[in-house]
């Protein structure tokens, strides 16, 4: 069989075969720029492919649980295993469509149809929407059955580096959530109450007098310390 991807002479007929333009359209689609060549503005994240494994489609902003990778390697050798080392991709499934206790997301930075592979951000820096529970909020955490934007949380798996004072309806979607630049894999360290140095001390959570900023008490925070320093070591809670 003769390789579908060999140069063509000067003169002859270009005939494409299907598996050779679509490694072309991959390449051109999903491949990292050229050395030497440079995009108007730098990309603040790192992409995957992303297949849209919803009934709906997909903006730039929404979020999917990563479920699984596109092609998955059983060999040594093999399609997907070369998928595997050149463009790898994921499946991503409705938040909370399935149970895990180590989900991670990935969020379109472009349009993508059902059923459809495009690009989305696994890491660094990326613009979604965040619906504000509580003024106090830095983090977020998807919603479970939610793709078109998340919720501000006092733990989560991206951090709040700012976010718009007004909410936008999200493209294609109803609903009103505030435009926001998230980081990914920040979740919550650990606060200090002074005297309490010994153990190990968190951060809880705000006090919630509804669903809306308008009444959150951002002033009331309550803590978990783990005192170290007595034996035996013991817990209590502590509220600021």
């Amino acid at each position: 069989m003769s390789n579908p991807l060999r140069f063509v002479r000067p003169g002859e007929p270009v005939k494409i075969a299907a598996s050779a333009w679509n490694k072309i359209a991959d390449a051109a689609k999903f491949h990292p720029v050229e050395v030497g060549e440079q995009e108007a503005f730098p990309r603040p994240h790192f992409t995957l492919r992303c297949k849209n494994f919803t009934t709906g489609p997909m903006y730039p902003g929404d979020v999917l649980q990563v479920d699984t990778m596109i092609e998955v390697p059983t060999g040594v050798t093999g399609p997907a295993t070369d998928s595997f080392w050149q463009w790898p991709g994921v499946v991503g499934l409705v938040p909370g469509l399935t149970t895990t206790t180590t989900a991670s997301y990935a969020v379109f930075v472009e349009a993508v149809p059902a059923g459809d592979i495009g690009n989305a951000a696994i890491d660094g820096v990326v613009q979604s929407r965040v619906l504000r529970r509580c003024t106090g909020h830095q983090y977020a955490r998807p919603v479970t059955g939610v793709c078109n934007y998340m919720e501000s949380s006092d733990t989560g798996p991206f951090r709040i580096v700012a976010i718009a004072p007004t909410g936008v309806a999200p493209t294609g979607a109803t609903g009103v959530a505030p435009l926001a630049l998230l980081m990914f894999g920040t979740e919550r360290p650990a606060a200090s109450i002074p005297g309490h140095s010994t153990g190990s001390t968190q951060l809880l959570g705000h006090g919630k007098g509804s669903t809306g900023a308008s009444g959150c008490d951002t002033g009331l925070q309550w803590y978990s310390v783990t005192e170290c320093s007595g034996n035996p070591s013991y817990a209590s809670s502590y509220f600021l």
